[in-house]
């Protein structure tokens, strides 16, 4: 079994074979989707919202990989309300929070992450966004579990 970092970007699919997954996210949103009774997973370390209407693919973008997760899920014909959802980042600060909405990058990360949530009908099981600390974020996909950590 191995431990993997995920970068900014950077998302898994069901990878076999890994322990843990370590990620350090401030405004970027860390999004989980994990089945108890298969194991089966997606995690992402998304930056930005993207914009649907021009079609921005990869990782980085909310949208893309969400939307992607989501048909992983529905081809796999696990129904959506046995999926356990984890929504974490998302952060700001005072500064960030006198911006127009749209240059908050955080809030606008994590209610895209909720939208999302909510919309395919999953179980958000852990919801920690916003605020104005960053969070170290670790994953056990064998077994489900996340430790969240604030840093200052």
């Amino acid at each position: 079994m191995r431990q993997v970092y995920l970068k900014p970007g950077d998302y898994l699919i069901n990878e076999a074979d890994i322990s843990s997954v370590t990620t350090i996210l401030g405004s970027c949103v860390a999004v989980i989707l994990w089945h108890p009774p298969t194991t089966n997973y997606c995690i992402c370390h998304y930056l930005l919202t993207g914009d649907e209407s021009r079609q921005e693919q990869g990782g980085r973008y909310g949208y893309w990989v969400l939307n992607e997760f989501r048909r992983w899920f529905n081809n796999s014909r696990v129904p959506a309300s046995d999926i356990d959802a984890m929504v974490i980042g998302g952060a700001g600060n005072v500064q960030v929070s006198a911006l127009a909405e749209r240059f908050q990058v955080g809030a606008c990360n994590h209610r895209l992450a909720h939208q999302f949530v909510v919309q395919a009908g999953f179980h958000c099981r852990v919801p920690d966004v916003g605020g104005e600390n960053g969070r170290k974020v670790i994953f056990y996909p064998p077994n489900g579990q996340i430790t969240v950590q604030r840093l200052n």
